[in-house]
């Protein structure tokens, strides 16, 4: 039987009202039941979320709070960006981040609910404080409840080398 490779985008507001989960890594977008949703989140950790509708309320992004000595930010989970992190120029100063460097800078934040966020971030002139993309995304399994407003990540198991 031949197999062909799909290509094109699925938004998530195609999901509205359910649960999945995101491997990046695996390459997987898994529709979950009641049940696989519970074993899910149950090794994982729930973190606080906003959803943006914008697009005159068609589209549906995931953000998540970042923790600054001065309060949360809110970045959008991206898994279209190949960029690992992008910062707005009016939050790198919150991040320890210098707004006027060009090129990438180290950032080391927490994600509330104590995931870390860590990696390579482009600072740039931005209207939301920042985003997370497909490089860092890679490192977690995300799972989202649609219908409850809910996020959940857990951190990618490392596949053990066969003997």
């Amino acid at each position: 039987m031949a197999t062909s490779a799909l290509d094109g985008s699925l938004a998530l507001d195609a999901f509205a009202g359910r649960a999945l989960t995101l491997d990046l890594s695996a390459g997987q977008l898994i529709v979950d039941t009641p049940a696989s949703l519970a074993a899910r989140t149950a090794r994982a950790v729930e973190v606080p979320v906003r959803f943006d509708r914008s697009a005159q309320g068609l589209a549906l992004t995931p953000l998540v709070a970042v923790e600054t000595a001065k309060g949360r930010l809110w970045m959008e989970l991206d898994c279209g960006s190949d960029g690992a992190l992008i910062v707005g120029r009016h939050t790198a100063e919150l991040l320890h981040l210098d707004p006027a460097a060009k090129g990438a800078q180290s950032l080391a934040a927490t994600i509330a609910g104590g995931v870390a966020l860590a990696g390579n971030a482009r600072v740039e002139d931005l209207i939301l404080d920042g985003n997370i993309g497909a490089p860092v995304l890679k490192r977690w399994i995300v799972t989202l409840d649609l219908a409850r407003q809910r996020l959940w990540i857990a951190p990618q198991t490392p596949v053990a080398a066969k003997p």
